[in-house]
């Protein structure tokens, strides 16, 4: 078998045998192999039971875990910072006892007396949690908060991280929040709709007969000829809008060129309509619309249907003249 190991010899190969330095080789190779694949045998089957024997993952749970923490750590925040310290005089006040009962930290907190404005807390990121030998979880978890500082004429948005521990379902924070600069860097995204439709244009026109019927709530229901039929939406129900402007339509080829002054039937483009609508003179929003517009067999243009998401171009940093950082930027 091994007879192709003797180098000289004139002995047939089917009754070679084997050289002693040849033979002491293989036994040391049987030696050392044996063992390894021994080991590489039984740790792969020990991670096959211990992964047969691993609990399911309960994503409900999880997820309302998450939840729990993230508000109970929000109203936290909420008490840090827009709750009032004690007024001359006292010793304490209702929003001090209650930070101080939910708070572990090795300092004695208390609140100032002229508190911050507070217009929103939300949780910011993804939490972190380790769980202990001891049954307690330590969650790490991060709050974008909307605040307006006295003497200050805008608000700031600012983000913090808190620590809190959890046992038995009940928290207490391990440190009091601190202040972070936040990893996400900002961008700014080119848009793909770069050819924009004439007001009065046959598109233009058809556009806005769209957004008049889908928007506003006296359209009946009818979308009529402003669709095609492929289009399954219904108009908005409970609009609060009575009047619809449209102020700009743009639009992209949904593959190869369109010549917008020579189409057929059946030409299509993805288009991002406008809208100006309005519940009053001094109430209004301004909206878009996406879709995708096609010519009928009547040459008129006309909706073809929503579109699920907007692409865009290519991703750049903000203008070196642009805002500030976005934790200092006013939010207002």
């Amino acid at each position: 078998m091994f007879g192709f190991l003797n180098k000289g010899g004139d002995e047939p190969r089917s009754n070679a045998r084997l050289r002693p330095e040849y033979s002491a080789k293989m036994v040391r190779w049987a030696l050392i192999a044996v063992p390894v694949v021994g080991v590489l045998t039984v740790g792969n089957t020990m991670y096959l039971i211990n992964s047969a024997n691993q609990p399911e993952v309960d994503v409900v749970a999880d997820i309302g875990n998450v939840t729990d923490v993230q508000n109970w750590g929000a109203d936290y925040m909420l008490l840090w910072l827009g709750g009032a310290g004690p007024k001359t005089g006292q010793s304490n006040s209702a929003n001090q006892q209650t930070l101080r009962e939910r708070t572990s930290a090795p300092f004695d907190v208390t609140l100032s007396t002229a508190p911050v404005q507070v217009t929103s807390v939300r949780p910011n990121g993804e939490p972190v949690s380790v769980h202990s030998d001891e049954g307690s979880t330590f969650w790490r978890v991060g709050y974008e908060a909307i605040a307006k500082f006295p003497g200050e004429q805008t608000s700031r948005r600012l983000y913090y991280e808190l620590d809190v521990v959890e046992n038995d379902g009940a928290y207490q924070v391990s440190a009091l929040p601190r202040q972070v600069t936040p990893m996400a860097k900002p961008f700014k995204a080119a848009t793909n709709y770069t050819e924009r439709a004439m007001q009065g244009s046959p598109m233009w026109t058809s556009a806005d007969a769209f957004a008049q019927a889908y928007v506003v709530p006296n359209s009946g229901g009818n979308l009529g000829s402003t669709v095609s039929a492929n289009f399954k939406n219904m108009p908005l129900v409970n609009s609060p809008y009575q009047s619809v402007e449209t102020v700009d339509v743009v639009w992209r080829p949904t593959g190869g060129n369109v010549d917008i002054n020579n189409v057929s039937p059946g030409t299509t483009v993805f288009a991002l309509i406008t809208v100006k609508a309005s519940v009053s003179s001094a109430t209004y929003n301004y909206m878009q619309l996406p879709v995708q517009m096609i010519v009928l067999e009547n040459n008129q243009w006309a909706v073809d249907f929503m579109t699920d998401f907007i692409d865009v171009g290519a991703l750049s940093s903000p203008d070196a003249e642009g805002a500030p950082d976005e934790q200092q930027q006013p939010a207002g």
